[in-house]
């Protein structure tokens, strides 16, 4: 599994990038704030409104999560506007998808907060090492972690960070497909999605290597 890409080398933006970055996690927040709001108070409140809500964000965070893991890989292996301008996006998509994570950790862990239940372990230990890998994968989208770290450093830790994430989800919902309860139409397709987002990948770096072993042939 590739490491998330430095997207620096794309075409220049249409605005600046801290207003569109801005942009891009402003709207994720929004986006799953809201869809927690309704879905809590959709199902009455209390407990089992807050497990629909954080259902239903996570569905939005492993979404955001599959662009944000193919857009780089895509806009190379098929540039056009769309997927150019994806690319060019990546470090937002990563920044949005932190922001819509966040409140699904904050779905899971305020029910407990505000009712003055015990939190569960689980619960606890999930939120903890997910928000540590959470954190890794976006110091990484900097440049200032590479010069720090070193580049190979800084894509090996990107590459654990995203396969964690890739791994959540993607057990998550294969969990759900062959449990005990009913089969949910979506775990199948975010499933597809999941698998389809790492065959891109791994597309786009046979392709680059590819062209690397070319280029050092020429010279």
């Amino acid at each position: 599994m590739v490491a998330v890409e430095s997207v620096a080398g794309y075409a220049a933006p249409a605005w600046q990038p801290h207003r569109r970055t801005s942009t891009l996690v402003a709207s994720g927040c929004i986006v799953a704030v809201s869809v927690a709001l309704f879905a809590f108070l959709l199902r009455g409140g209390g407990m089992n409104g807050a497990h629909y809500a954080a259902e239903l964000v996570q569905r939005i965070a492993a979404l955001v999560f599959v662009v944000a893991f193919v857009a780089g890989p895509l806009a190379r292996l098929y540039p056009t506007p769309l997927t150019t301008t994806l690319g060019r996006e990546q470090r937002g998509l990563m920044l949005a998808f932190a922001a819509v994570y966040g409140v699904f950790m904050a779905s899971l862990v305020a029910p407990y907060l505000l009712s003055g239940t015990p939190l569960p372990v689980a619960t606890a230990a999930l939120c903890a090492f997910s928000g540590f890998i959470l954190a890794v994968l976006l110091a990484c989208t900097y440049d200032v972690s590479g010069r720090f770290l070193g580049p190979q450093a800084c894509r090996g830790l990107q590459t654990l960070a995203g396969g964690y994430f890739w791994l959540a989800f993607a057990l998550g919902d294969l969990d759900r497909l062959a449990g005990p309860h009913r089969p949910d139409s979506y775990y199948g397709l975010a499933l597809f999605l999941l698998i389809a987002a790492l065959l891109v990948r791994f597309a786009d770096s046979f392709v680059q290597r590819r062209k690397f072993q070319q280029a050092e042939k020429v010279n």
